[in-house]
């Protein structure tokens, strides 16, 4: 029984080291159990998002997976060793006596060699487990300091994510706004203004793979709401690159941004978002494209050009739907307005339509 305990305990030890390691290290996205407790935790904060009004659930939802991850991280690693010092009734003793330690003062040796607190009123009863002792407070080290430095770069990262969907709004990328701030300037300054964004969206989605909390570190303003700003940003994209008759030479320099958005979207995959499979979201419309002086294709040449984008568009909108928001709030007329008496500086206003039900893809 004994060994079976320490068997357990090994795998349990070996889980959490992988677990930590590729959530961590690996820049491949989340462990097995991160992504799990994650989603679990997100999906119950957005049931309880679609029954109470408001964003505020999901707002503290990203800070409560990161301290949630950390907090099983450090349980599961305890009771792991734990179970494999309970393998020999020697394997820990009292340092007054020799007594076998209890099962709970075996915990209790874990814990204070696992966090290296180095109180000697227990000890290992033999040289094996003397090396054992060490092996956890190596380890020990390796996990604490590893979940430390893990931490302090997810707000830096949460701040400049918030940051790039401000800066991607304050383009307002709403019906028709975005394309008649180039009405004079063309498809040149269009261009011109997009092309900085690629390197930032790259940025991002390495962040997102580094931190994969990220996924759930959203804003409850529309005006910092990632998921919207992209989704628009990535619909624009979709009416320039698709939706003209004839394109100028310029636009293929927004292909690197298309690829940097297409980067991002595949970060998300292991989400498991539900998405909506009967139908796809609607589409700006083509007469927008001749304000910045580009011939607007044929409606049946564009919708089959949207059918091979399919389930890119699904994405995105399962993205939306995901983080609490809905598509009619993508391309929302957003304003910005400075107000120089008021003391609060800039003040931003979002019309909300409060006869809108939430709809939900199946």
């Amino acid at each position: 029984m004994r060994i079976l305990a320490g068997a357990i305990g090994g795998i349990i030890v070996i889980l959490v080291l992988w677990d930590v390691v590729k959530t961590t290290l690996l820049l491949q996205g989340a462990g097995p159990l991160n992504r799990r407790l994650s989603n679990s935790i997100w999906r119950g904060c957005l049931a309880v998002h679609h029954r109470l009004p408001g964003h505020f659930f999901l707002s503290v939802a990203g800070v409560c997976i990161l301290l949630a991850s950390v907090s099983l991280w450090i349980l599961l690693y305890w009771i792991g060793w734990s179970l494999i010092f309970s393998m020999s009734e020697m394997a820990v003793i009292s340092a007054q006596n020799e007594v076998p330690a209890s099962f709970w003062q075996r915990i209790y040796y874990v814990g204070f060699t696992f966090i290296t607190l180095g109180i000697g009123d227990f000890k290992a009863g033999s040289a094996l487990w003397e090396i054992i002792t060490v092996i956890l407070s190596i380890s020990g080290f390796f996990i604490v300091t590893l979940v430390i430095t893990y931490l302090l770069p997810v707000v830096s990262s949460a701040v400049e994510q918030r940051q790039l969907a401000v800066h991607i709004q304050s383009m307002r990328f709403a019906q028709g706004t975005f394309f008649s701030s180039f009405q004079e300037t063309g498809v040149d300054g269009l261009v011109s203004n997009l092309q900085p964004l690629s390197e930032k969206i790259c940025r991002l989605a390495q962040q997102h793979l580094a931190y994969p909390v990220l996924h759930f570190m959203q804003s409850g303003d529309p005006q910092s709401a990632l998921p919207l700003a992209l989704a628009s940003l990535d619909e624009n994209l979709t009416l320039i690159l698709s939706g003209g008759r004839s394109l100028p030479a310029d636009v293929e320099n927004l292909l690197p941004l298309r690829h940097s958005l297409s980067f991002f979207l595949w970060t998300l995959s292991h989400l498991k978002m539900p998405l909506d499979k009967e139908s796809t979201p609607e589409s700006l419309p083509l007469k927008t494209l001749s304000i910045i002086g580009i011939s607007p294709a044929d409606e049946s040449d564009f919708k089959r050009k949207l059918d091979l984008l399919r389930e890119r568009r699904r994405l995105l909108r399962g993205f939306v739907y995901y983080t609490g928001w809905q598509w009619q709030d993508v391309f929302r007329q957003q304003h910005y307005e400075e107000d120089l008496f008021a003391e609060g500086g800039p003040e931003f206003h979002s019309s909300v339509d409060s006869s809108e039900t939430r709809r939900q893809p199946q």
